[in-house]
């Protein structure tokens, strides 16, 4: 007497036909690709073996892991406990799925094939059997997938084991009317159906209770992806079949199985206009229920995965996140009309193909209870959670803050004693020296660098002559405010490391006045370059030049010896044979 929650034997044996037949007439997982350079991976010495990274996952969690002995199957430690418990699994290569949602209110054992390879039936029913209590397995919808873990199903049925199966199959890349017998792909929209169900799971629900809820979810959750590149397989005999640098791929599968259609990149809606395609595809594939067909409707809650396939930096993936949520919220020029309520947005890697360069979206309708599943607590280490936000008004995140309000401008730059007219003289005289250097300090720099010192230090020279000539400093500023004004001077002209060094030089002799150490203020200039820049003497840079006076300075010597000290070190720098950071 089993009880299996499957049990129209009728049925199951339609199903174990169909799939029978699919895996004959249906090429699965295609992997014959054209010979061409091997890709530079990190590969183990043996690519096609999982042992080093199951072993990662077990060194990472050294609590709340353990590997079953003599096959890959790993359980979290909760899975003793007498709730009902999910397994789910498949081929390697997914990553962080599935193992990487092994935990309390997900899963409670990860079955693991090899490299895009079905786990064994043996596999799966050794998992069924360490559980012990009510199974529930979910599976994505590849035709070995089904086999194997169906036949776990029966023979753990037989066993008179409470085991369930729910079967996921989100992939909208082939209408309905072409699918045929196999049915359309388990993806990224898997990980919603562990979520619920394993939440359901943690509540205490009965094992039909969960099957409800990851049915629940498995019906509402529809997944597209795009992708630019195909996959590397490790241990593959060639590399992966390139598409072309002006074409991309609408719907390629998560083990590289032919798309929807191959189009052109980039697209000529760009980014926005790849994203509302995708959205476009999904919406009209929509729900099937007993002949008929209903799609999301303008002011629904939804809940979005936008998952990298592998490929994809962490920008590109928030770039795609912002398209997404941005045209289901607008509703403008979509098929669906009026905004939806984007409730939970979940970004990153959850169902990966190794290195595929692209990304999949899943959408699905949220209603309260599956929403509230969603938010509740896992400690799985590839899940995290989104911020529920439902209401209709734009999120607070998007009002920007008041930037603070900057210090009043006599607090800022007054201080120290006033800059008597000679100073400024003598800081005019110091400009028209630089101006009438430009032509020779171009010159040396474009045989040693870039060119552009002579450019650099004429702009600076002569905004700070603008500024004289303006009015700008009078003297009864303070030497601070002088400091303060001569820093925002270069800083606004020059550019350049030299512009900014000079500049954290004048604001840090300005903090200096301002806190009364008016002989100490070249001193601490001089510190900040150093420390902002790292440069020290013998670099051969203008600390070679700075530091000789500084120390000069520092002893109490005049401005005149300063001088000479500065000149003595520019001097030694023709006699240092490997500039370390300079000229």
């Amino acid at each position: 007497s089993t009880n299996i929650l499957m049990r129209d034997s009728n049925f199951f044996r339609s199903r174990f036909r169909a799939c029978f037949l699919s895996f004959c007439l249906l090429p699965s997982l295609p992997v014959a690709f054209p010979a061409m350079p091997p890709a530079k991976k990190f590969w183990s010495s043996d690519p096609s073996s999982i042992a080093p990274f199951l072993r990662s996952l077990l060194l990472s969690r050294p609590g709340s892991l353990a590997k079953l002995e003599g096959c890959d199957v790993l359980l979290h430690s909760s899975y003793s406990s007498p709730k009902v418990h999910l397994l789910s699994g498949g081929g390697s290569g997914h990553e962080p799925a599935h193992a990487g949602f092994l935990g309390a209110g997900m899963l409670s054992g990860a079955i693991c094939g090899g490299v895009f390879a079905s786990p064994s039936v043996a596999s799966v029913l050794a998992g069924v059997r360490a559980v012990g209590g009510p199974a529930l397995l979910i599976v994505k919808n590849y035709t070995g997938d089904r086999l194997n873990f169906g036949m776990a199903a029966e023979m753990a049925g037989a066993e008179e084991r409470d085991v369930a199966v729910v079967v996921v199959s989100d992939d909208v890349a082939i209408s309905v009317e072409k699918q045929g017998l196999a049915g359309a792909r388990g993806l990224a929209g898997t990980v919603f159906v562990r979520k619920c169900a394993g939440a359901a799971a943690a509540k205490g629900a009965t094992l039909e209770e969960v099957r409800g809820f990851a049915e629940r979810a498995a019906g509402a959750v529809r997944t597209l992806g795009v992708s630019l590149e195909n996959v590397d397989v490790p241990g593959a005999a060639g590399a992966k079949e390139a598409l072309g640098e002006d074409v991309m791929e609408i719907g390629m599968g998560i083990h590289g199985e032919p798309g929807r259609e191959r189009a052109t990149f980039p697209h000529a809606g760009g980014l926005d206009g790849i994203v509302a395609e995708v959205l476009k595809t999904i919406y009209e594939y929509g729900y099937q229920k007993e002949g008929e067909t209903t799609r999301w409707r303008g002011g629904e809650e939804v809940s979005v995965l936008i998952n990298n396939l592998g490929g994809c930096s962490v920008f590109e993936m928030g770039t795609i996140a912002e398209a997404v949520v941005r045209t289901l919220e607008s509703g403008e020029g979509t098929p669906w009309g009026e905004p939806l309520r984007v409730s939970r947005i979940y970004v990153g890697s959850y169902m990966t193909s190794f290195d595929m360069h692209g990304f999949s979206i899943s959408v699905m309708p949220t209603d309260d209870e599956l929403g509230g599943l969603l938010d509740a607590p896992t400690d799985a280490p590839a899940w995290v959670p989104a911020e529920h936000y439902s209401s209709a008004e734009p999120r607070p995140s998007l009002r920007p803050l008041p930037a603070p309000a900057a210090a009043a401008a006599e607090d800022a730059v007054s201080g120290g004693p006033p800059v008597s007219p000679a100073a400024l003289a003598a800081l005019r005289s110091a400009c028209d020296a630089l101006l009438a250097l430009e032509p020779q300090l171009t010159e040396w720099d474009t045989l040693v660098g870039d060119g552009d010192c002579g450019l650099t230090m004429s702009r600076g020279a002569r905004e700070i002559l603008s500024r004289l000539d303006a009015g700008s400093w009078r003297g009864e500023e303070g030497t601070a405010g002088l400091f303060t004004g001569l820093a925002e001077a270069v800083g606004s002209s020059m550019g350049g490391t030299s512009g900014v060094l000079l500049e954290l030089f004048l604001r840090r002799a300005a903090t200096a006045v301002r806190e009364g150490d008016v002989r100490g203020a070249y001193v601490a200039g001089v510190d900040a370059v150093m420390f902002y820049g790292g440069a020290k003497v013998g670099y051969r840079t203008m600390v070679d030049a700075l530091q000789p006076a500084a120390e000069v300075a520092k002893e109490g010597g005049s401005a005149q010896e300063m001088a000479a000290a500065a000149e003595k070190g520019a001097e030694a720098t023709a006699h240092i044979q490997k500039a370390l950071a300079g000229r």
